[in-house]
């Protein structure tokens, strides 16, 4: 996205000249770039939502699966466009898997838990990936306990509002699950 390269360094570059900060022009056009894709991508979001006629439910998977991501990192792909094609495909898939297994007549409360279980196991095992420029860094076991802990309240949220949105319940959980999935570390070289 050479757009975006060219816009976030020409803005950071008039930013920083009138702050007098020549030396960050980096710094702030990292900041620019991650604002635009990320702002991009929730506009591409909320288009599908609506198109789809499933925007709140594809909301509420956004939500999750950033609150978790936030706390436990996890894959990352080497380019834009990937994670963005992937990113959008994943969340759509989810937020329409939850709204159509609500069909089905199953125990959820048990299927709630069974999911959530398998995520914290997941985030135990693999453990949260942390980006070295993060605070706390050199204490990982900090961002293990947070991402337990935000795993344990979608739980209880979800358990909560399930009898009224289950679609909402079974979002949040799938979201969780495969975030936490990103953890789990390929080799892609020996595949």
């Amino acid at each position: 996205m050479k757009i975006i390269d060219k816009l976030s360094y020409a803005f950071s570059k008039s930013m920083c000249y009138q702050l007098r900060k020549e030396n960050d022009i980096e710094i702030i056009k990292y900041g620019i770039e991650i604002l635009i894709r990320s702002s991009i991508k929730v506009f591409s979001l909320l288009i599908i939502g609506i198109l789809l006629n499933n925007l709140s439910l594809l909301i509420i998977t956004t939500v999750s699966f950033i609150l978790l991501r936030l706390s436990s990192g996890g894959f990352h792909f080497n380019s834009y466009k990937y994670c963005y094609f992937v990113s959008l495909g994943l969340l759509t898939v989810l937020s329409l898997i939850a709204n159509e297994i609500t069909q089905v007549s199953l125990n959820w409360n048990l299927i709630l838990v069974g999911i959530n279980f398998i995520t914290i196991i997941i985030l135990v095992i693999f453990k949260p990936l942390i980006n070295p420029n993060r605070p706390y860094v050199g204490q990982k076991h900090i961002y293990l306990k947070i991402s337990i802990i935000i795993s344990i309240v979608s739980l209880l949220i979800s358990l909560s509002i399930k009898e009224n949105f289950l679609s909402y319940s079974i979002a949040i959980q799938l979201a969780m699950l495969f975030q936490s999935l990103t953890l789990i570390r390929i080799e892609w070289s020996k595949i």
